[in-house]
């Protein structure tokens, strides 16, 4: 949900570097000398990734726990989005951490237990919290997401990325521990989730610019933000026309010689990079396109100019990815419907995106084994628009 504040403060990767978190607490003004939270219409974002690889992630947790608890009380939000390390460690994949992260999950009443792997076990404590957080949120001209946007993603709305996300955390909920053999690729593959996805960033995509203008457009947005690709040069990655901005500085590798701390900024309708340095804080303005607005009731927008121009979204119907690993299909205005198989539904959401249906389904099929190790296939869906309503139809 898109609402305005004062100002905006988001962060990368923090992989458990406590140090740096704290430092950001402090600097940026956001809690008191007790920790709580202090700062007035303010939303603070973390991208996700805050496990693995550094020393102390179990702290961090804690306090984006009490933070988001104690922020609408000051007119502000703290928004932890799930990133890739999150999700690894859910499906009980434990590669990335070190013994000393590990150590501070200790469970005093159980000295025998590894307090990490229960705290990400189902109906650990941190577990339960970790499922309910969202993948991906708007605020004011930028949306926030931990990862690169996979262009299949181009027509989504962000509720249906959230609510596919939940609704696989959800059917999968029984096998988290299960590790490499059951992982759906729809959460895992770089080209179906926004999770992992990292092409964007590692190398310029001659026609993600596309990409990137119809899925801000359709989502009344002006800049895509994201983690997960560790820029090691300690600089913000601003690519395709300025609409795509990393701010993973790759803060977990600073000791090792590269890489730098450094936070996003937004306030006055300024953006800004900020850096933790050993000598004090640094700003360096950004330059981002924020003067063009684009308006989805005319499919037209407006730049700096004032001219209107063509939308950059202006197909008669629109791919939309069902969330099959790698299986797509082409939504049309009037139907959508894919290939018979013997299968089973677990779920279906859906509605209208930009006059166009927009459907996601979850099967199981019993006889045609996937590559994730799981069996997901699809299943026939025919939908109609009815007086402005989506009305599916199951055989």
């Amino acid at each position: 949900m898109a609402r305005a504040f004062k100002r905006i403060i988001a962060v990368g990767d923090l992989h458990a570097e406590a140090d740096f978190y704290r430092d950001i607490l402090r600097a940026c003004e956001l809690t008191d000398s007790d920790g709580r939270f202090a700062a007035s219409e303010t939303a603070f974002v973390v991208l996700g990734n805050v496990c693995d690889r550094g020393p102390d992630s179990a702290s961090i947790y804690r306090s984006l726990i009490q933070l988001q608890a104690q922020a609408p009380k000051r007119g502000s939000r703290v928004y932890t989005l799930l990133g890739k390390h999150e999700l690894m460690n859910l499906f009980g994949i434990h590669l990335d951490s070190s013994k000393s992260e590990r150590a501070l999950y200790q469970e005093d009443s159980d000295p025998e237990a590894t307090g990490f792997e229960h705290a990400f076990a189902p109906g650990g404590w941190l577990a339960r919290w970790l499922v309910t957080l969202p993948v991906v949120v708007r605020i004011d001209p930028f949306i926030f997401a931990p990862a690169d946007l996979p262009p299949v993603f181009r027509d989504l709305q962000l509720a249906d990325i959230n609510r596919a996300v939940k609704q696989e955390l959800d059917q999968h909920a029984r096998s988290f521990r299960r590790g490499d053999a059951d992982l759906p690729l729809s959460l895992f593959s770089p080209e179906t989730s926004i999770l992992c996805s990292d092409a964007a960033g590692q190398h310029a995509q001659p026609d993600y610019t596309t990409v990137l203008h119809t899925f801000l457009h359709n989502n009344r947005a002006n800049i895509y933000v994201c983690g997960h690709t560790p820029q090691t040069s300690g600089v913000f990655l601003k690519r395709y026309e300025g609409r795509y901005l990393c701010i993973d500085t790759a803060a977990s590798f600073v000791s090792q010689g590269f890489g730098a701390r450094a936070v996003f900024e937004w306030v006055n309708n300024e953006a800004r990079e900020l850096l933790f340095t050993t000598t004090g804080l640094r700003t360096r303005k950004l330059s981002l396109p924020l003067s063009q607005t684009y308006s989805s009731s005319d499919r037209a927008y407006t730049a700096g100019d004032g001219k209107k121009k063509p939308a950059p979204c202006e197909p008669a119907d629109a791919v939309f990815p069902l969330f099959f690993g790698v299986y797509p299909l082409r939504l049309f205005a009037a139907s959508v419907a894919s290939t018979a198989c013997s299968c089973a539904p677990i779920g279906a959401t859906g509605g209208i995106v930009n006059r166009t249906i927009a459907i996601s389904v979850w099967c199981r099929d019993y006889d045609r084994p996937s590559l994730s190790g799981g069996t997901h296939s699809l299943f026939i869906v025919h939908a109609s628009v009815c007086h402005g309503g989506l009305t599916p139809h199951l055989p």
